[in-house]
């Protein structure tokens, strides 16, 4: 939403040049999608890195260690993928209703005032 109030004016503008309201709130969403999208990936990344970085750490640790068997690491492991689709799934919904909402808020706002407006 703060992002959005600092693009006013350049939604104003937009729709002084004949864009619609829906063309607007789509390409808000679009953008913030493909945030979320890049988000996720960076942090499906780091996860991993971490995981496989730290698994030895993690799992080599203790007064128990040297009765334990050698601990292997698998893709399984380090990440369930039916969690993390949901995981992303939650994030572009969550993307959606606070994006969508203010999108729509600033789409409605009269091109003279918009580009008049103060930041």
């Amino acid at each position: 939403r703060s992002r959005l109030r600092r693009r006013v004016s350049e939604i104003g503008i937009r729709r002084a040049f004949g864009c619609t309201r829906g063309r607007i709130v789509g390409d808000i969403l679009a953008e913030n999608f493909v945030i979320t999208l890049a988000g996720g990936l960076l942090g499906l990344l780091l996860c991993i890195g971490f995981g496989a970085l730290l698994f030895d750490a993690i799992y080599s640790t203790g007064r128990w260690t040297h009765y334990a068997m050698p601990s292997t690491l698998s893709a399984g492991a380090l990440f369930d993928w039916t969690l993390g689709a949901y995981a992303l799934l939650f994030c572009f919904i969550l993307n959606l209703i606070s994006t969508g909402v203010p999108a729509l808020r600033a789409s409605r706002i009269n091109p003279v005032e918009a580009i008049n407006q103060k930041k």
